[in-house]
């Protein structure tokens, strides 16, 4: 009799199934800002993605803050940046501001 469905068929078939689905995940990408003191740089943030901000110089942790709060996913500080990722994607156009305070004496420059 003809079984088209073995046990070791159907977990060769997942085991193909898994490896085909696997991929390997997008590498970070550094990028610098640069631009006058006083300018606010735009950020692009997309849902599903980490956006980690590293600002060079020690900032008041208690300080930092981002519109919308509740529309983030994960909104971490650190003494030197924060780390982001919406919920959601915003709508065209759309921009929510983020602030915060260096410690006092920071940035040098």
């Amino acid at each position: 009799m003809f079984r088209p469905f073995t046990p070791g068929f159907a977990l060769a078939s997942l085991l193909v199934s898994l490896t085909a689905a696997a991929q390997a995940a997008p590498a970070g990408r550094p990028v610098v800002l640069t631009g006058k003191a006083g300018d606010s740089p735009l950020i692009y943030v997309a849902p599903g993605t980490v956006t980690v901000i590293l600002l060079g110089a020690p900032i008041l942790r208690e300080s930092a803050q981002v519109e919308g709060r509740a529309r983030f996913a994960v909104f971490e500080v650190s003494d030197q940046g924060v780390t982001l990722s919406p919920l959601a994607a915003l709508g065209p156009g759309e921009r929510l501001a983020l602030r915060v305070t260096y410690r006092e004496g920071s940035p040098a420059s």
